[in-house]
């Protein structure tokens, strides 16, 4: 894993993008850390030094919200690959969610 900004990047606009994918998208630490191919250590490093509060570990309020979607309209009769494409998801993904969601 490289601590590096990804090419073409400065390292300010690197940091601040992932303040701006954190803070105003709702992105978790996984997927901001996946995206640029380092530790979620490294993104709690730049967000602690932007003064950046990091929420606890669990579901984002988007995610909440997704999940909530998803079980509505597989409550309507909607199947997993219906909802999966409305989504631009997998059908996977979209099993996964419900199959948590119906364990929580």
């Amino acid at each position: 894993m490289t601590t590096r900004p990804p090419e073409g990047m400065t390292v300010e606009e690197w940091e601040s993008h992932v303040v701006s994918l954190y803070s105003r998208r709702g992105w978790g630490l996984v997927r901001i850390a996946g995206q640029f191919g380092v530790s979620t250590i490294v993104v709690t490093r730049i967000l602690r030094q932007h003064r950046v509060k990091t929420r606890p570990s669990g579901l984002t309020e988007a995610a909440r919200k997704r999940r909530r979607e998803w079980k509505a309209l597989r409550a309507q009769g909607f199947t997993l690959d219906q909802i999966a494409h409305q989504a631009g998801v997998t059908r996977q993904a979209v099993h996964a969610v419900l199959k948590a969601a119906a364990k929580a």
